[in-house]
């Protein structure tokens, strides 16, 4: 009974260890979402600026 028991602590540490990585990659992954969308914005708002401008071609 104690290897059981021993046994099923593993697999609890383990499963905890796998939801504590999983929440981690959640929050990576909320973040660099957030960054996209300041990228996506920032990169709108310079098309916009630039769109002013009139190149001459030659």
């Amino acid at each position: 009974m104690h290897f059981q028991t021993q046994g099923a602590q593993q697999i609890n540490n383990a499963m905890n260890s796998l939801n504590e990585s999983a929440q981690q990659t959640v929050e990576s992954l909320q973040q660099s979402n957030a960054a996209i969308e300041r990228l996506n914005d920032a990169a709108h708002n310079l098309q916009h600026a630039v769109s002013i401008f009139k190149v001459r071609r030659d």
